[in-house]
């Protein structure tokens, strides 16, 4: 026989009740929900705004002069096996595309990176840094730098203070007092090549990795930061604190401030490379050196949400 606990349904009865109101007063609370926009996408294009003829030579790095609102082109000239051949040169450009001084320097072997301080220009050659005069246009002096194998670009930072890749050696040589001294020696660097210095960190490209990273001055440590652009060169930055950066083999990326990469150009079927770029900030103007195409063509950029 089963003995009944009466006792036992009055507690049950009040247990579920008891329930039921909790879970009415839960649904009774008021939350708020904070309101999150939606992600923008935004969409990023570049149109042609003018390319100039054909009369440069191999061009591989442009640089804009923003105090003087000119830019300067560096030709390499004859490839070849020998590239201290002394038929380098830089080119004065106006920001339309016009050619002022075709061969404003001469006497470079292979120029390449360049940067403006005050009123000298320094340029990248395969192993030393020439230091020119703007305003003469001449030549004042020549930094060798004793182990270097191919100075690819260079970046100043405000004080000053010279920094230059070695792509095939590995290294960033930075130039004090006159002279070069090996800054950091990695073989990780993996072809370090485009160089863009900010206030608080320089910018560096490895070409074979394809990588943008961040270099910490004062540590001399760097970290990977946006990947997927093998062959990259040149880096410039533009007015929002975006970048651009451009692949050797004809293309050209975005790279957005919080670090995502967008193909804006891609000449590759075309056979034309994308060398080391700039962007002024006061025309909104981007410019490609093309190397084998003997041009450079300007850019505007175009920004779509």
């Amino acid at each position: 026989m089963k003995v009944i606990n009466l006792f036992f349904f009055p507690m049950l009865i009040i247990f579920l009740s008891n329930c039921k109101n909790s879970k009415e007063e839960t649904h009774a609370i008021d939350v708020d929900i904070p309101q999150t926009n939606p992600i923008e996408e935004i969409v990023v294009e570049i149109e042609e705004a003018w390319k100039t003829d054909t009369g440069l030579k191999t061009p591989e790095s442009v640089l804009f002069d923003q105090e003087r609102d000119i830019m300067y082109v560096a030709n390499i000239n004859a490839v070849n096996k020998d590239s201290k051949d002394g038929d380098g040169f830089i080119s004065k450009l106006n920001i339309n595309g016009e050619v002022a001084v075709l061969k404003w320097i001469e006497g470079l072997n292979d120029p390449k990176g360049m940067g403006v301080y005050e009123d000298i220009l320094y340029i990248a050659d395969i192993t030393e840094v020439v230091k020119v005069d703007i305003e003469s246009g001449k030549v004042i002096s020549k930094v060798a730098v004793e182990g270097a194998i191919f100075l690819n670009d260079l970046a100043i930072s405000p004080d000053g203070e010279v920094y230059v890749s070695d792509s095939y050696g590995n290294k960033i040589y930075k130039i004090e007092n006159g002279i070069a001294i090996n800054w950091m020696d990695d073989e990780a660097l993996d072809k370090p090549n485009g160089l863009f210095m900010e206030e608080d960190r320089m910018l560096m490209v490895s070409m074979n990795q394809g990588i943008l990273r961040s270099v910490n001055l004062e540590e001399k440590k760097y970290d990977d930061w946006v990947g997927d652009m093998v062959g990259a060169d040149g880096i410039a930055k533009t007015e929002n604190g975006d970048y651009f950066v451009s692949n050797w083999n004809g293309e050209v990326f975005f790279v957005s401030k919080e670090g995502k990469n967008t193909k804006v150009l891609d000449t590759k079927a075309q056979k034309i490379n994308a060398a080391d770029l700039d962007y002024s900030i006061k025309h909104k103007l981007l410019a490609v050196p093309t190397f084998f195409d003997n041009r450079v063509v300007a850019y505007r950029l175009k920004e779509k949400v």
